[in-house]
């Protein structure tokens, strides 16, 4: 290791033996194409290309042909001076509707003979070679040295944009050419890392999906039940003027739970629960949550995501976006009711055969006539919980284990991009 010396500049303290250069500098742009994505398909072509919102979503930060799957251009489309990509090459996304994806940019890494093009909304760097190792300005690109420069220099309100010209003046650390080796090497493993547990995480919700077909598929002695013959209480939350204003939050309290705590997926972000005064939960009195109890997105974009009450929001509140569901548990197990309501046969009865679609609201009278198969037996109801609710808690330890691989990617980028950390 070595020992390092640090020297002030623009962008803060970096070693004495790195160099800070503009973007400009050390490397130049090339023209891109505008094809919209209905002059792009998956199916055969000659030629990639590299549209920008597939950077915002899918792309790698180090682009592998192979293991992306990337449009082709349509074979009448006529081409005239394209410019191809080249592997060490940047494409960024020139536009974005929010600032952590306005500028993102990929490496290009492995694309073998193939030929690929930077498409619209992108912009197409091409850096002498002299200053860069294969991998390293990808990640770059990704730290909050480059991330928070390109949000100075972006323009817009609704959109963001950036361009060409501005982002010229971006200031560069470059460390060695074999530092430059090592920390991208390092990175690199990182993310071989992360992409193992997003594969594994993404298996696991697989078996899941199939275990859920299968347990929940009606069999001998099972009956059909509406939600209002299993449940002992079915209420939505607290709207009009009960409902908790502005000033009535607090930072500390009583969850209190809106649509936006469950998300698309059912899964508490505890970051995204609101608080109200114990005072002001005692007022709102006909939607007091109880441990078990499942919550049910009534409306908006994220109508049917099924969620269950956990010990953390036990004593707490909901919003009118929310319904709550206490099962009888005379009659049905909470898990096992938790269990249908998330399964294809009762997501059916939401939307529809159009699964794009649903009713803009479901009241409590609708909830109501919602119908579920169940097992006669409570020790049935109870087996196939258990079951579901072992493939869950694996698939949560994989996620949490997946955030801080992530986090811990953040963490080095932070120390090896700054030079905090030299790895020669």
């Amino acid at each position: 290791m070595t020992n390092t010396t640090y020297k002030q500049t623009e962008i803060g303290g970096i070693p004495e033996d790195w160099e800070l250069r503009r973007l400009g500098e050390i490397g130049f742009f090339l023209s891109t194409n505008s094809l919209s994505r209905d002059k792009l398909n998956y199916e055969k072509g000659n030629i990639y290309n590299i549209h920008y919102g597939d950077i915002h979503t899918k792309f790698k930060s180090f682009f592998v042909l192979k293991r992306e799957t990337v449009p082709f251009i349509n074979l009448e489309v006529k081409l005239n001076n394209f410019n191809s990509c080249e592997e060490g090459d940047l494409v960024i996304a020139d536009a974005s509707e929010n600032e952590t994806d306005i500028g993102k940019g990929i490496e290009i890494g492995i694309i073998g003979q193939s030929k690929v093009l930077a498409g619209l909304h992108t912009l197409h760097f091409r850096p002498l070679k002299s200053f860069f190792t294969l991998g390293f300005l990808g990640c770059l690109w990704q730290s909050s040295c480059i991330k928070n420069q390109i949000l100075k220099e972006s323009q817009g309100t609704k959109v963001l944009g950036i361009s060409s010209t501005r982002l010229k003046d971006i200031k560069i650390p470059l460390p060695p050419l074999s530092e430059q080796t090592a920390i991208a090497a390092a990175l690199s493993d990182a993310d071989a890392y992360i992409e193992s547990l997003e594969q594994l995480l993404e298996k696991k919700r697989k078996v899941k999906q199939g275990a859920m077909q299968e347990l929940l598929q009606p069999g001998e002695g099972w009956e059909v039940k509406r939600l209002g013959e299993v449940c002992e209480k079915i209420q939505d939350g607290n709207y009009g003027g009960s409902y908790p204003k502005a000033n009535e939050f607090v930072q500390t309290g009583v969850a209190f739970l809106t649509s936006k705590a469950i998300g698309n997926t059912g899964v508490l972000n505890e970051n995204l629960i609101d608080y109200i005064t114990e005072a002001k939960h005692r007022e709102l009195a006909k939607a007091h949550l109880s441990l078990h109890d499942v919550l049910f997105t009534n409306r908006g974009a994220s109508v049917g995501t099924i969620g269950f009450v956990e010990e953390i929001i036990s004593n707490g509140n909901i919003g009118p976006q929310l319904t709550l569901l206490r099962a009888d548990n005379k009659v049905i197990s909470p898990k096992f009711l938790y269990y249908s309501m998330k399964s294809d046969a009762f997501k059916s009865q939401i939307f529809g055969k159009d699964a794009g679609s649903a009713m803009s609201f479901f009241g409590i009278g609708s909830t109501m006539k919602f119908e579920i198969s169940i097992p006669k037996s409570n020790e049935e109801q109870t087996r196939i919980a258990t079951i579901l609710s072992g493939m869950d808690a694996e698939i949560a330890v994989i996620g949490e284990e997946l955030e801080k691989a992530r986090q811990l990617k953040q963490g080095m980028m932070q120390e090896l991009l700054t030079g905090k950390i030299r790895l020669i």
